[in-house]
């Protein structure tokens, strides 16, 4: 057991209006998208140190924070008047969590006409890395946009995850399937494929929605999500998306109150921008306040590439697809949330949150269809999908 450093108000107190870009705040309760301002805490106190300036001011709200510290800086630490704080490692039982998210552009020959390029040897080429995570020891992986069937057994099989599903069901009127699966290192229980009630434009004919099956690591249940939302920027896309994001909180919901002492994992491309309005507004909302999960990104926002595109204009397979000529920038669609068991029993203390791109052991050649860049092209690159993937570890701590 690590040494508990208790932080009592009796002997720091808070002062209200001290409060300013020198105090960062955080408490053990979860917050979507924080900032670290008193309105948007912290729930990291790694993570909140890391943006105290040089000689500033964190303020924790009382409760166990699950956590080692390491101190590099001159910094004052404040409670909360009557709520003392704990810093340390108590707990009845720990364990680690590793998760990873990749939307993967596999369309093969479900219908003519879609954009691809070597969808074959890239879907080879992605079960290779699957199995290289799994010698890594990652968890848990959430796939999106894997449309053709035919490459499902050979990614589940060459991968050699022991556990996975697959959600290969065509709705009615729909001509694609979700395009989702998962993989486990855990046995996995009551795998379930849901679709979203509203769709629009092209999605309108595939079967989107999310996967839900439930994880068991070292005697921890998990509940476990993998979507793929409504794609586009239009009216009708917004709305519809934002449906279904309510849609997928209330599942979230209800599978947390009938099931208090899990914790969750949320991960897909949601397919709204990191840096806009709906992701603070629509996406904060539902995902935030009705499902009470926190985006892992901003939640350790100085220890990684919390705001790195996803979908990235630099991304071989996002210029061919889209043509722009390359270059820097880009859009953060892709992501990873979770949250603490609605008990109180079990907190998930974020530790890292990665940008990666996925690459193919050596170079891919061939020619593809970009109806949006040209039609026919050709190409050769290792880059996997027109996405990038993103990868989170956790604490996962029984008190």
């Amino acid at each position: 057991m690590k040494p508990t450093i208790a932080i009592l108000a009796a002997v720091a107190l808070a002062i209200p209006s001290l409060a300013s870009a020198q105090t960062v705040y955080v408490r053990p309760a979860t917050w979507f998208n924080p900032s670290g301002a008193a309105g948007a805490p912290f729930s990291n106190v790694r993570a909140s140190l890391c943006a105290v300036p040089a000689s500033g001011t964190l303020h924790m709200s009382g409760g166990y924070f699950n956590e080692t510290l390491l101190v590099t800086q001159p910094v004052t630490f404040t409670a909360t008047v009557g709520s003392p704080s704990r810093v340390g490692e108590p707990g009845i039982d720990r364990t680690t969590l590793k998760v990873f998210s990749f939307n993967t552009h596999l369309f093969g020959n479900v219908i003519p006409f879609v954009p691809f390029w070597e969808d074959g040897a890239r879907a080879g080429a992605i079960a290779g890395y699957l199995n290289g995570l799994r010698l890594q020891g990652v968890d848990l992986v959430g796939l999106s946009e894997i449309w053709d069937a035919d490459y499902w057994p050979d990614i589940r099989d060459n991968c050699q995850y022991p556990a996975g599903g697959y959600g290969g069901r065509v709705d009615s009127g729909n001509v694609m399937n979700s395009g989702l699966a998962v993989f486990s290192l855990h046995p996995m229980l009551g795998g379930t494929q849901v679709s979203y009630n509203d769709a629009s434009g092209n999605d309108a004919n595939a079967s989107k929605g999310y996967l839900r099956q439930t994880i068991v690591k070292d005697g921890f249940s998990i509940g476990f999500w993998n979507t793929h939302t409504q794609a586009g920027n239009g009216s009708s896309n917004v709305s519809d998306r934002a449906l279904q994001l309510a849609q997928l909180a209330f599942d979230m919901n209800v599978y947390r109150q009938a099931n208090p002492s899990h914790i969750v994992i949320a991960v897909g491309d949601f397919n709204v921008d990191g840096g806009s309005g709906e992701y603070t507004g629509t996406m904060s909302d539902t995902m935030g306040g009705t499902a009470a999960t926190a985006d892992v990104a901003l939640n350790v926002a100085c220890l990684g590439s919390s705001t790195h595109c996803t979908s990235c204009n630099d991304n071989d397979l996002h210029e061919f697809f889209n043509g722009g000529g390359g270059g820097g920038g880009g859009t953060r669609l892709d992501y990873v949330l979770y949250g603490n068991s609605s008990d109180g029993t079990v907190r998930m203390v974020p530790r890292v949150y990665e940008w990666r791109r996925p690459l193919a052991p050596g170079n891919i050649s061939g020619t593809g269809w970009a109806p949006e860049n040209g039609g026919t092209r050709s190409m050769t690159s290792r880059h996997l999908s027109d996405h990038d993937a993103v990868y989170s570890e956790f604490d996962i701590v029984r008190n």
